[in-house]
């Protein structure tokens, strides 16, 4: 993973895999996709109190069992905390925020937009 510093507390983070995945016999593996990408804008303030990020993830070039091409997809997620006082963070996150209809198996149902909150202690 590459880390970028930049200007008023943000950063930019990003990775990505090429994966080779080839069986024995030279066909790609089912369900493994050959390119996977994420990239991730990070802003904390300069109390160290708020967060908040935005995450890209890009899965490209898979195949299902019979060697047909599984569809690209691109997934957004959102996240944000706040630490009210020592210790007590309150926080939120929406995972596919663009909700798109995706699939990396073709017969398992993959979530749809899902929304999460909570209170976090640490002692």
């Amino acid at each position: 993973m590459a880390v970028w510093p930049l200007p008023g507390g943000l950063a930019l983070r990003g990775n990505y895999t090429w994966n080779e995945t080839a069986t024995p016999g030279g066909r790609q593996r089912p369900f493994r996709p050959k390119h996977v990408a994420n990239l991730g804008l990070d802003y904390a303030a300069s109390s160290g109190r708020l967060r908040l990020a935005a995450n890209l993830r890009a899965s490209r070039a898979a195949v299902g069992t019979a060697g047909e091409a599984l569809d690209d997809y691109l997934l957004m997620d959102l996240h944000a905390s706040y630490q009210t006082a020592a210790g007590v963070t309150v926080y939120a996150r929406l995972e596919n925020a663009l909700d798109e209809r995706y699939r990396e198996i073709p017969t398992y149902f993959t979530a749809r937009q899902a929304a999460y909150a909570g209170v976090r202690y640490d002692f």
